[in-house]
């Protein structure tokens, strides 16, 4: 009897080491398959990291237009209120000289008089003086 079972091994570990070289056989094409996958994850990746990084570089470019935009929006609002404040002050100058000019007693046959240097800077000190209040 040990004999036989001793058969009965044989047979057994030979058709074990024939099931392994079919599975063997078998797992090439799996091997292969896997590595081909693999390989199309790993481009995919780097597909998505190329993409990634041009849009991480647009949204740079962008945040960078932005701020320029903002810097031309300040600088035009700036000159946008000096134009308003030069317009207020000539305003408020000839306010004064309209005044100034109502003041002087009425000469039909008088020539119109210039207003002297120290007239011109009295009237610009009340034209500032009206503008400050305006601003105020």
């Amino acid at each position: 009897m040990t004999h036989k079972l001793k058969h009965t091994e044989n047979t057994f570990s030979r058709s074990g080491g024939r099931a392994s070289e079919a599975k063997e056989a078998e797992g090439a094409p799996q091997v292969e398959a896997g590595k081909r996958l693999e390989e199309l994850r790993r481009r995919r990746g780097e597909t998505e990291s190329e993409e990634f990084e041009k849009l991480k570089q647009k949204q740079q470019e962008a945040a960078l237009e932005l701020e320029e935009l903002k810097k031309k929006r300040e600088e035009r609002r700036k000159v946008l209120e000096e134009e308003e404040q030069r317009r207020k002050q000539e305003e408020a100058e000839r306010k004064v000289r309209e005044e100034v000019r109502r003041a002087q007693p009425a000469q039909p046959s008088a020539p119109q008089l210039t207003p002297a240097p120290e007239c011109l800077s009295l009237v610009t000190l009340l034209a500032q003086r009206t503008i400050s209040s305006l601003v105020k």
